[in-house]
């Protein structure tokens, strides 16, 4: 703060510990509300923003949510967007300090001359549920056709609601009167709940109020002494109790994140992509789990796409009137969803597009989110006195708006905006006094010297004059960067200019192409650090050098398994090399350019290289009979490739019948194996030899 401000703060720092004290010292009655001091604002020097302070005294809640309004008519309208905030606005702002927001206003009331500009901060002690987030009271401009709504606060589910969290209200419903809400299905305990038709969401949300203790919203008889817990009906509704559908302006408000006029949740793009949503185009055959693309600038995730989300009204059309709280037809019999699933199209993603179907109908790609309304107590506000707030540039040079002093090359364009609508401007570029007399401005002009600007603005009926404060050019010598390069590659220079001014700096950057490597600066800078800086007092020259990166080729033989990692290089990377057995085999080690039993192995590249990778496997045999196999040589693992001599030994009295496994054709007592599969089985079968009769 400046010192007027902090005057201000010391003395009403004394009137909040008193007006502290008195609230404590009255009985309770019930919650007490924020005591907010008295506004301030004032714009930070040099930029376009203005920085609001206030203070909070709040006896029972240590943290409070904060909105902040902009009026630019002295306080009878307040429409003018406050988006483009930072500091102490929103959620858990904490109570007791002097506390700033700063309001940027070059982009939410750009171009403007105000001179009855207010602020209001509006706050609150009540904190929604984990989960949820405050949608603010106030209007919007609703599609179809185009009419203004206005809408009371409300919390709304960050999310759709999960499979999770429907099983978990579900399961607690069992013994506590509802008789027939579903189990649901999802694609997942994290995906959206789907397969469950208005009213059983309806009954939901009842049961979700009275699981954490809240009166419900939905009845059976118009006192509402009756809780709505089975059946299918159309509810009684208390609107400022628990748990309920969203109403379709309450969807959309939430659904537009505080923009106005796009299509879809969000402000930067007026297009959907499968990066921002789940539907048709980004090929997920179902949901996603909740929260898996950016939210909206409420915070909500999935406000298009992933599932569509029942709301209150029935179907029909809108009127063109504006409305406060509209709640939709009170006759008809088809329910109304928005947003859009991850089967359906762009357009079904809109915000503004409708869809609806009977009550008792269940998708796959339908689901819901709930909200819940503010308790019934008001906002506590305090605004600022009126101020003057002029968020025009100071001056544009060069194309480049500034509001300050500016240093230009040999020459600048120069444009002025008039503080007036259809008003005039007279200037002087020499630091005299500007009057009717001097130069009048009827466009862009060119200069080429120094100067210091000086403005006399009128209005269109000259009964109002505004003089701006002077802000003086610089004219500096301009230099040229010439840059190349020998081999293959660019250069990046930070700021890219086609002339810099003297003591302007310059960061150069070279870039390799792929195959090349940085060697060495040449010219005006030095060394083999790819990156440098440049201060202009004359024209500069820079040469970056490229060599061309030799590569080599890692090959590897494999035996019985994989090796992952082969390949060509460039020289010095280095490269992971990993051996994994097939099915039935061991890796045994290494040979070749390395030797080793470990399957991972870091290599770096200097030359071509050749590694084999040996795997073995156990072979087992089975006599049947009187006698034996032998085999030789006789390994508890035998390497992949290994020749093995396979014998057939009877005992006395007994002869080779027959083989079997891999031995299988064989006529001989003794043969070769080569092992090349995995686990090889040899089975031989022993008779006795008959006698020839005497």
């Amino acid at each position: 703060m400046h010192g007027s401000g902090l005057g201000f703060y010391r003395a009403m720092n004394s009137v909040a510990f008193c007006l502290f004290w008195v609230v404590l010292l009255i009985p309770s009655l019930g919650a007490v509300e924020p005591v907010v001091l008295q506004v301030q604002a004032e714009r930070l020097p040099g930029t376009r923003w203005v920085d609001i302070a206030y203070e909070v005294h709040d006896p029972d809640s240590a943290f409070i949510s904060v909105y902040l309004k902009v009026s630019a008519d002295g306080g009878a309208t307040w429409d003018v967007p406050a988006t483009s905030v930072q500091g102490a606005v929103g959620r858990g702002i904490k109570a007791g300090e002097i506390q700033h927001i700063r309001w940027d206003s070059s982009v939410d009331h750009p171009h403007r001359y105000s001179k009855s500009l207010r602020f209001k901060v509006g706050v609150t002690d009540w904190v929604p549920p984990v989960g949820m987030s405050l949608i603010q009271e106030g209007g919007f401009e609703m599609a179809g056709p185009p009419h203004t709504v206005m809408v009371s606060e409300f919390a709304m589910d960050v999310h759709e609601v999960t499979r999770e969290l429907w099983e978990s209200v579900r399961q607690w419903s069992l013994d506590h009167g509802y008789l027939d809400l579903p189990l649901g299905q999802s694609f997942g305990a994290e995906h959206p709940v789907h397969t469950v038709n208005w009213f059983d969401c309806v009954k939901w949300c009842n049961a979700r109020s009275e699981m954490e203790g809240m009166r419900p919203a939905y009845y059976l008889d118009a006192a509402s002494t009756v809780v709505y817990r089975s059946g299918r009906i159309a509810p009684h509704v208390d609107w400022y109790a628990g748990y309920r559908l969203p109403t379709e302006a309450e969807w959309e408000k939430a659904a537009r994140g505080g923009a106005t006029g796009h299509r879809f949740p969000w402000a930067d793009s007026e297009k959907i992509t499968p990066d921002r949503a789940n539907y048709d185009e980004s090929e997920k055959n179902g949901s996603v789990r909740v929260g898996s693309y950016a939210p909206n600038g409420f915070g909500l995730y999935d406000m298009a796409g992933n599932h569509f989300e029942w709301c209150w009204d029935r179907f029909g059309d809108y009127t063109s009137e504006p409305q406060t709280d509209p709640r939709g037809p009170t006759v008809g019999v088809h329910r109304v969803f928005r947003g859009g699933g991850w089967y359906d199209n762009a357009k079904n993603c809109e915000i503004a597009n409708r869809r609806a179907f009977t009550p008792d109908t269940v998708y796959n790609r339908v689901g819901f989110r709930s909200v819940l309304p503010r308790p019934a107590r008001p906002w506590v506000e305090s605004q600022t006195k009126p101020m003057t707030l002029d968020s025009h540039p100071r001056w544009t040079v060069n194309g480049i708006e500034s509001d300050i002093s500016v240093t230009a090359g040999e020459h600048a364009k120069v444009r002025l905006s008039n503080r007036f609508e259809r008003g005039q401007i007279f200037y002087s570029i020499d630091g005299s006094q500007p009057t009717v007399q001097s130069r009048k401005y009827t466009g862009e002009f060119i200069v080429d010297q120094s100067m210091v600007l000086r403005e006399l603005h009128l209005n269109e009926e000259l009964t109002e004059t505004l003089e701006l404060a002077p802000v003086r050019l610089q004219m500096v010598p301009s230099f040229l960067l010439k840059t190349s390069i020998v081999g293959e590659g660019k250069l990046e220079c930070s700021p890219q200019k086609d002339l810099y001014l003297q003591g302007e700096v310059v960061t150069v950057r070279a870039v390799p192409s792929d195959g090349w490597r940085f060697v060495r600066w040449e010219g005006d800078l030095g060394g083999d650090q790819s990156q440098g800086t440049l201060t202009f007092s004359t024209h500069r020259s820079v040469r970056a050098i490229f060599e061309l990166v030799r590569r080599h080729a890692v090959t590897v033989e494999s035996r019985g398994g994989s090796v992952s990692g082969a390949g060509t290089y460039p020289q010095g990377e280095r490269v992971l090399l990993k051996a994994t057995a097939a099915q039935g085999w061991e890796f045994l080690g290494w040979s070749g350019a390395h030797v080793g039993t470990d399957p991972m192995v870091s290599w770096e590249v200097k030359g071509p290289v050749h590694l084999v990778a040996s795997f073995g496997t156990s072979l087992s045999t089975v006599a049947t009979g009187g006698g034996k196999i032998v085999l030789k040589p006789a390994l508890k693992v035998y390497p992949h490739g290994s020749i093995v001599r396979v014998l057939a030994v009877p005992d006395p009295g007994y002869g080779l019948s027959l083989w079997g496994g891999v031995g299988v054709g064989q006529a001989e007592s003794e043969w070769t194996l080569t092992v090349t599969n995995a686990q090889p089985k040899v089975s031989a079968l022993f008779g006795p030899v008959l006698k020839p009769c005497p």
